[in-house]
């Protein structure tokens, strides 16, 4: 399967609206993945804005950027590979799919002055699309946060050190700069009394006293965060700056709180990655009735721990797990969170959340967060069709349809399915697992090979924020370097 470029445009240091780029009618997969706006400065920082390609499978793929509209008010620096006629470059589209252009407010342009460049996306067989960007240039402040190193992996007990660069693109002195942490579940800040803490979001702000002169970069005091014993995945600590006021050469200091030219650019992710482990343990259950009789079995899944499942980042449940059913029963209820799975016969599978009267069942915990300690339970009503001795049906993991057959962290696969066994002949001795009659209990027994729902799992990251304020001394601001 060919590999598809669809990341966002990604302005550095430029931004403003992003606006995702129509489906071409016609099928042409060459085109712009998102369309991002320049927003310049008034005696400015050049920026470099980053435009990013769909190519899919295309040959010779080609970007052309007519610049004529932009003439009056920027200059624009594109890669040594690309090809100038007249008023437009031409750009080939290789692998990654993306032109990196330098654009500088043109000298003694005003605040206000507006143009565009138009974007086109060509190549073999496929229908030429146009895009028109924006370009404008206003006053003010334009802070920028470099962004930070690449992820790392860590363990529970380690701890880690957040120190944000902050660049001033603007033409204007940026004054009292105010730092927000947002941080994942399982993340610990240090505790700094001088900042402002939201424990709830978990998010904190550091407000400092501190200039910033255009062209110029600040390095904020650096932070030390640590993980609580259960952090599992991605862990991320999103930081974003702001200036509260801005100071004109030889003009009073005005208010500028939210009116940064550009705040697409005043937020940077510190990326980490906990290594950690955790056992999920699926729950079983015994029922016991007569032919036609209605009986109740709830199954669902234990975390053991120690790490907590964390889907939070994405909304999504952190935990999928699947229920096959007992033979010589039928399934007339069917809880919340669980889906009927029939394999088609030409292939694929066909998936009815709440629908009644399967044999295979895909369940995902409740909550976006699969806390270690805590049990998921699925309580499901099944009509007894034929009476059966020792009918067993199960709950598992393991799925044949899924890329991803088992939890890649569970560190013990022997409890990864239990039975729910209809009319058992004895209540005991379940593969060392515990039950009750009317199935309240779960039996934990060995893995068996049963056909399972979709692995849905996948930890995400980051559902609150709290943010920390320092008190450290500022560091001395630098001269940003143009770029060549």
């Amino acid at each position: 399967m060919a590999t598809v470029l669809t990341a966002l445009a990604v302005a550095v240091g430029v931004g403003g609206g992003t606006a995702l780029a129509a489906p071409d009618p016609a099928g042409g997969a060459v085109r712009l993945a998102a369309a991002p706006e320049i927003l310049l400065a008034v005696n400015g920082f050049p920026r470099t804005v980053r435009f990013q390609f769909t190519v899919g499978d295309a040959k010779n793929a080609k970007a052309t950027f007519e610049l004529a509209k932009a003439a009056d008010v920027a200059t624009f620096g594109f890669p040594a590979a690309c090809v100038t006629t007249g008023t437009a470059v031409t750009c080939a589209l290789g692998s990654p799919a993306q032109v990196d252009v330098v654009v500088r407010p043109k000298a003694g342009v005003a605040a206000g002055a507006k143009g565009s460049i138009a974007v086109t996306t060509t190549a073999d067989g496929v229908q030429p699309h146009t895009q028109e960007i924006p370009v404008s240039v206003h006053a003010g402040v334009d802070l920028t946060l470099q962004e930070f190193p690449a992820a790392k992996e860590y363990t529970p007990d380690q701890k880690f050190t957040i120190a944000p660069v902050v660049a001033n693109y603007g033409g204007v002195t940026a004054k009292r700069i105010q730092v927000v942490y947002s941080y994942a579940l399982g993340v610990v800040p240090s505790n700094y009394a001088s900042c402002q803490n939201d424990a709830d979001a978990r998010r904190f702000t550091c407000t400092y006293d501190q200039s910033i002169p255009a062209h110029n970069t600040w390095g904020l005091p650096a932070l030390e965060f640590g993980f609580s014993e259960d952090a599992f995945g991605s862990k991320p600590v999103s930081v974003t700056v702001v200036a509260l006021e801005a100071v004109a050469a030889a003009e009073p200091v005005v208010s500028a709180q939210g009116t940064d030219i550009n705040v697409d650019d005043n937020t940077a992710i510190f990326g980490t990655t906990v290594k950690n482990t955790y056992d999920i343990a699926a729950n079983g259950a015994n029922a016991s009735g007569a032919k036609d009789a209605s009986v109740e079995v709830t199954i669902g899944v234990k975390n053991n721990g120690k790490a907590t499942l964390d889907g939070s980042a994405t909304g999504a449940s952190p935990f999928a797990y699947t229920f096959a059913v007992p033979p010589g029963t039928q399934v007339t209820g069917v809880p919340a969170g669980c889906s009927s799975y029939v394999e088609k016969s030409g292939g694929g599978v066909d998936i009815k959340p709440g629908a009644a009267g399967g044999t295979f069942y895909g369940c995902v915990t409740d909550s976006v967060w699969f806390k270690a300690g805590s049990t998921d339970s699925k309580k499901f009503t099944l009509k007894i069709t034929e009476v059966k001795a020792d009918a067993t049906g199960t709950v598992s993991f393991h799925n044949p349809f899924a890329e991803i057959k088992d939890p890649p962290a569970d560190k013990d696969t022997a409890n990864d399915t239990a039975k729910v066994v209809i009319n058992p002949s004895s209540t005991s001795g379940n593969n060392g697992g515990t039950t009750t009659s009317n199935g309240s209990l779960p039996i934990t027994g060995t893995s068996t090979n049963v056909p399972m729902l979709v692995w849905t799992g996948g930890m995400m990251l980051m559902a609150g924020f709290m943010l920390v304020l320092l008190g450290r001394k500022p560091e001395k601001t630098e001269e940003v370097q143009t770029p060549a």
